[in-house]
């Protein structure tokens, strides 16, 4: 990922309307997904994968803080 792209953070990113939209942001901002669920298939190499429970606010704070998004 480039670091000179705008950064997106997406919950819930393994679902049907969240990984079209990871796949869409994907070709202009460094894409993290959160899901408490693994990529099962070919996940998109573009898109950084974080597995938690978007629930526990401490895990998701930290994922918050370390892919420091812009949307």
């Amino acid at each position: 990922m480039s670091n000179n792209k705008q950064k997106a953070l997406i919950l819930g990113g393994l679902g049907l309307v969240g990984s079209s939209l990871a796949k869409s942001l994907a070709r202009d901002f460094d894409v993290t997904v959160v899901d408490k669920k693994k990529p099962k298939n070919n996940p998109d190499a573009k898109v950084n994968y974080r597995t938690i429970d978007a629930t526990n606010s401490a895990d998701l704070g930290s994922v918050v803080l370390a892919a420091k998004p812009l949307i």
